[in-house]
């Protein structure tokens, strides 16, 4: 009874407020009113264009979250946008096996097939069927939007991490600033 005075709805309104002034483009919000949950997903400019540069559409990296009566969850996500990019993406998937986004604690982030040409690469349990029973709305609203600013804006954030690790993963020289250098 208590997880029912939860509204994911509303939740989710409030995260994508909070996100539409961090340079996040693309939310996208889906549900299943028959189980009460609902999806927040974005891309952010930056891992729009990692994702062009990767070669995927440049939705394939993208962050989400998920809004329940019994769980509040953030996410990262590769999507397969297009049949060809199959090859693409069984390289980035080896890769990411060879080479995890964090050395020291390598099983932190699994890459799990989600179905239909999605493979998540970061989920974490942001808040439990209990927490949410023991809190008020206004103390989950709360709690779920310090989190999500302290995920978006600091350094030392998953979400920093992963962003970096595809910025990385997706880096090139630029052509003219490394024929000016063998000109010299």
């Amino acid at each position: 009874m208590k997880e029912s005075r939860q509204d994911p709805t509303q939740l989710r309104w409030a995260g994508a407020e909070c996100l539409r002034g961090r340079a996040c483009e693309k939310l996208q919000f889906t549900h299943r009113p028959g189980r009460g949950v609902y999806w927040l997903n974005w891309s952010s400019v930056d891992l729009s264009d990692v994702a062009r540069r990767l070669g995927c559409g440049e939705s394939s990296l993208s962050s989400g979250m998920t809004f329940a009566h019994h769980k509040v969850r953030a996410g990262f996500w590769l999507h397969q946008t297009q049949p060809e990019q199959q090859g693409l993406l069984d390289r980035v998937k080896s890769f990411i096996g060879a080479t995890p986004i964090n050395r020291h604690r390598p099983d932190e982030y699994p890459m799990r097939d989600s179905g239909y040409g999605r493979y998540r690469v970061y989920n974490h349990q942001v808040l439990s069927k209990r927490e949410l029973a023991d809190m008020s709305r206004i103390e989950v609203r709360d709690k779920v939007m310090a989190w999500l600013e302290d995920f978006m804006d600091s350094d030392g954030s998953e979400y920093r991490r992963i962003e970096d690790y595809f910025r990385c993963l997706a880096f090139s020289p630029d052509d003219s600033a490394t024929r000016e250098k063998h000109s010299s």
